[in-house]
């Protein structure tokens, strides 16, 4: 069973949108769908990068080195 989600999005995101799901073969409800999963889940079964190594529908996850807190103190 499915349920609709609406969302209301800046038209240069919309447009921008279409041109990733053109590029990688898929509609704007796949890629939301798999985009949302990703979220929620941390994994899904979609690519959602355009390198062209990558297998098309192959999940490639990226790390990125993020910097610690500065803990600051008042006396």
């Amino acid at each position: 069973m499915t349920k609709t989600v609406s969302s209301r999005i800046d038209n240069i995101v919309h447009k921008d949108l279409m041109e990733r799901c053109n590029k990688i073969g898929c509609n704007i409800n796949e890629f939301v769908g798999e985009s949302v999963k990703f979220m929620l889940y941390d994994k899904s079964d979609f690519t959602f990068d355009l390198n062209e190594e990558s297998p098309k529908n192959e999940p490639k996850l990226e790390v990125i080195d993020v910097p610690e807190p500065q803990v600051i103190r008042i006396e």
